[in-house]
């Protein structure tokens, strides 16, 4: 919708970057409201239902394992 010129948007700069070096986008603020954040997921250990099981296997598949990053 924001790139239909409905508003403005809160988006995480690695899904708006071609939009942003192209033009498509710009910042709408000044770099002091720019944020870091991390996104954490859990899941139970148990098995998920299928639809469950392949969302989280989208979500996971970029990153690395949890032994990589110690």
């Amino acid at each position: 919708m924001v790139l239909e010129g409905h508003g403005v948007g809160w988006l995480p700069e690695t899904l708006v970057r071609h939009e942003l070096e192209t033009g498509r986008l710009v910042r709408a603020g000044k770099p002091e409201w720019e944020i870091d954040f991390e996104v954490r997921a859990f899941r139970p250990i148990t098995r998920l239902p299928k639809p469950a099981e392949r969302l989280w296997n989208l979500i996971i598949k970029d990153i690395p394992s949890v032994t990589d990053l110690f």
